[in-house]
């Protein structure tokens, strides 16, 4: 339920929409950047890819983009990690093959799968769901790094209901400043559940690995009747 305290953090700067969104549902909030992304440009790619790739992150995505190579994407067969890469895809007229909730599930599947090879395109904080789970199932694989995270902490004052986090590297940015009490830890999916769980048993999971599912799922949670 909204009251007048009710403050969240958000580890993310938000979209003009989102932050609305929560604000129009009573709720007070405070954003800072923990941790700062960039893009590759992709310099050992210079001919078209072919086969089977995964992509972990739509920031995968945003760095062909930049670099001007979305196109050595055409040949391939494309598996997604969340929708939010999927759509950026559909944007530019590609097709996934399929999209997985998250690393875990990804690696489920394809241990299942008559696939020896596949390209992965990640950041280079990645975790090791994947790998581990390809390298149990000898399936041979490339990673390229197409983006670099780098940690962005700062101590935060104040008392929050509520804080919101996009990703692992999110949560270890900010425990390294910080402590998490009890406040309720919302994820935008498993893989930073499992990074949250390290620091708090408090801890909620978006329907959709999506900024957007975070802010509903937060949305929900203070305005239940």
């Amino acid at each position: 339920m909204v009251t007048a305290n009710t403050n969240i953090l958000s580890t993310k700067i938000l979209s003009p929409s989102s932050l609305q969104a929560l604000e129009c549902s009573g709720l007070n909030v405070t954003y800072v950047d923990f941790i700062s992304i960039r893009l590759s440009s992709l310099p050992e790619i210079g001919i078209n890819l072919d086969g089977a790739i995964i992509i972990t992150s739509k920031n995968a995505i945003k760095a062909f983009i930049a670099s001007n190579k979305i196109h050595l994407l055409k040949d391939t067969v494309i598996y997604c990690i969340g929708n939010s890469s999927k759509s950026i895809l559909k944007k530019h007229g590609f097709t996934v093959e399929k999209t997985f909730f998250d690393a875990a599930d990804a690696g489920k599947y394809f241990s299942h799968e008559s696939i020896k090879h596949l390209t992965i395109l990640c950041g280079n904080r990645s975790r090791k769901e994947l790998f581990l789970a390809l390298d149990n199932c000898l399936i041979k694989y490339k990673k390229i790094i197409t983006y670099y995270t780098s940690l962005t902490p700062e101590v935060i004052k104040g008392n929050f209901k509520a804080i919101l986090f996009f990703s692992p590297s999110g949560i270890q940015s900010y425990t390294s400043r910080n402590t998490l009490k009890d406040e309720i830890i919302i994820c935008i999916g498993r893989t930073t559940a499992l990074e949250g769980e390290k620091h708090s048993k408090n801890i909620l999971i978006a329907d959709d690995q999506s900024i957007e599912s975070v802010v509903q799922k937060t949305i929900d949670l203070f305005n239940k009747k």
